[in-house]
């Protein structure tokens, strides 16, 4: 019987097996997508503190008036400008390779384009938000990361975020597209690495002992990563919302 090991939830926890990812590499590119509210932009903004990494924000892609036409949100993926994002992203990747990039922010509150957003010049770049796993952008990434949450948390967070009424409206519009997309599109399923959004206990595929609940934060930490490799690979991992 696989032993549990408790482990607070934490993005720090979350990040580990992108860090370890990148610790076997000089740089490349991470896509992170996932459910609404399941904290794809923090931990983002975690990879560019601990390694970095320039971001691109998917939100700044928000779907301009004239393009949300009924047949092309009806669409799996298509409440995204994707056309702008392969001509002012993917396009330019190649040729900016440790050098700093710029692009076109849209603004979903005025609805209209408001600046440009400036990616630093790093090795690594991360790019996040939903619909990043696009198949229209192909393979652009040398990782796929997919930000999972279960539907009472998102509901919950969200409300914390921005209350009821836009919670509402999450749940009746932009929930929905982007849960025919990660359907239609098997995003979840092709994901290279699945971190979900609360994680308090680690089950082992192996039987190793380690302490329930180490004496400080750092023996927490070196617990986890040698209880982990002891398992092999993130992928021999499962994550498990506590017993209600």
């Amino acid at each position: 019987m696989a032993t549990a090991l408790a482990i607070e939830s934490d993005n720090t926890i979350r990040m580990m097996p992108i860090l370890d990812w990148m610790d076997e590499r000089d740089g490349g590119i991470i896509a992170l997508d996932g459910r609404a509210a399941s904290g794809k932009t923090y931990l983002s903004a975690l990879l560019r503190s601990y390694r970095g990494a320039g971001l691109v924000h998917m939100d700044d892609f928000f779907l301009p008036p004239e393009l949300r036409t009924e047949e092309r949100l009806n669409t799996p993926g298509g409440n995204v400008h994707y056309e702008r994002f392969i001509s002012e992203v993917l396009e330019v990747l190649p040729l900016t390779r440790n050098k700093p990039f710029s692009y076109r922010k849209f603004s979903c509150r005025t609805m209209s384009y408001d600046g440009v957003r400036e990616v630093s010049s790093s090795p690594w770049i991360v790019v996040e938000g939903a619909y990043s796993h696009h198949p229209l952008f192909e393979n652009y990434m040398d990782l796929r990361v997919f930000s999972d949450i279960t539907p009472e948390v998102q509901k919950a967070r969200i409300i914390a975020r921005n209350g009821e009424e836009k919670a509402a409206e999450f749940a009746s519009k932009w929930i929905p597209l982007e849960e025919k997309y990660i359907s239609e599109f098997k995003i979840q399923e092709k994901a290279d690495l699945i971190v979900p959004n609360l994680c308090p206990t680690i089950e082992l595929s192996l039987g190793s002992v380690y302490p329930a609940q180490p004496r400080s934060p750092a023996e927490e930490i070196d617990g986890i990563s040698h209880a982990l490799a002891e398992a092999g690979s993130w992928r021999h991992v499962r994550f498990a919302e506590p017993a209600s």
